[in-house]
């Protein structure tokens, strides 16, 4: 899948968990941040982000924080009101 192309990303992207290991490796931090705001635009209020243990989404502009679940490293969006 192309995920720089906003009309496959966006519309597959819908859904409350993406595994995107290996991926972010070979794009430059602007498309990491494109394909990052294209994923939390689809994807529901709370809503959680693999990647690669090698990838890191903490130093670019982005709707997801990193949280450790259950042992693991997880990007997390949380748009939900409380």
């Amino acid at each position: 899948m192309n995920t720089l192309r906003q009309t496959i990303t966006g519309t597959r992207a819908r859904v409350p968990v993406i595994v995107c290991r290996n991926v972010f490796i070979y794009f430059s931090p602007a498309a990491i941040e494109r394909v990052a705001a294209m994923f939390a635009r689809a994807m529901p209020p709370r809503a959680y982000l693999c990647v690669g243990a090698s990838e890191s989404l903490l130093k670019l502009r982005t709707r997801f924080d990193l949280e450790e679940i259950g042992g693991a490293f997880v990007y997390v969006k949380d748009d939900r009101d409380d």
